[in-house]
């Protein structure tokens, strides 16, 4: 059985610091969180902000970043990972693209 998927769409204003974001997760694993981490190198590090938060398929919103956590936008060093029940320790670590 193929593990589940996230799909994210997102914008960041390079202005503001506002990222908003849609996700989508399809499969048949019960989410536990869609987290967006800080890279330490190009492994994850410390949590920024969760987009998903458990038991949730879908979720919408904006977050405002400020300090390190712009800079590190800037920087290419942030990044999303999908927790679920089949890999509550994180899958693939997926690079936000830089704006």
């Amino acid at each position: 059985v193929p593990a589940s998927v996230a799909s994210v769409l997102g914008t960041y204003r390079t202005t503001t610091g506002v990222l908003t974001f849609a996700v989508a997760v399809t499969g048949p694993d019960r989410v536990i969180a869609l987290a967006v981490h800080r890279l330490d190198g190009d492994r994850p590090g410390a949590v920024v902000a969760h987009l998903m938060r458990a038991g949730q398929t879908r979720a919408a919103g904006g977050l405002t970043l400020r300090g390190r956590d712009r800079e590190d936008m800037a920087a290419g060093r942030l990044a999303l990972r999908l927790y679920t029940d089949r890999a509550p320790l994180g899958g693939a670590v997926v690079r936000v693209p830089v704006p």
